[in-house]
């Protein structure tokens, strides 16, 4: 009986501490195409790397990927589509703690547009067009919204910079 009782608690320890480390984070990416009033677009390709990995291939039907992400590791997805330019963004779950209590869902819509001569646009191979890492005041993964306003100014920059270059004989 004492070493069914030590059986069941041990078990039972291991099984709670087994639940404090599933994944507490929802990825949840909307693809649209910008020239086509925000319209999902279909037949997307999204590479998954993890620490710098690449762990998975997907292409979809539909514009939408969802995805759990595990705690202690930095995620890069990139986004692409034959004859679009390719965006990508980072997930750092570094700093998150193992027994987070709170879930999140991490929603982002990522507008890919097609690829235009003279439409300078390269930084977007460098540059994530968002970044999320854990608050520490929600106790949850968040998106840097300032560091996304910028990548919408750029582009917006880039964009407007094309328009000009179209005008000029």
């Amino acid at each position: 009986m004492k070493h069914f009782l030590l059986s069941f608690f041990l078990g039972l320890a291991l099984l709670s501490n087994a639940q404090t480390l599933t994944p507490k984070t929802l990825l949840d990416l909307k693809i649209t195409s910008v020239e086509k009033m925000r319209k999902l677009l279909d037949n997307t390709t999204f590479l998954v790397y993890k620490d710098d990995v690449l762990t998975d291939s997907i292409l979809l039907e539909k514009g939408r990927f969802k995805m759990k992400l595990d705690t202690g590791l930095v995620y890069k997805i990139i986004i692409k589509k034959e004859d679009y330019v390719s965006k990508f963004v980072i997930l750092n779950t570094k700093e998150a703690p193992l027994k987070s209590k709170k879930f999140t869902k991490l929603k982002i819509d990522i507008g890919l547009f097609h690829k235009k001569k003279n439409l300078n646009v390269a930084f977007l191979k460098t540059e994530p067009i968002g970044y999320a890492r854990y608050d520490f005041i929600t106790e949850k993964m968040a998106w840097d919204i300032p560091y996304l306003d910028l990548m919408k100014a750029k582009i917006i920059r880039a964009t407007l910079d094309y328009a000009k270059s179209k005008e000029t004989p």
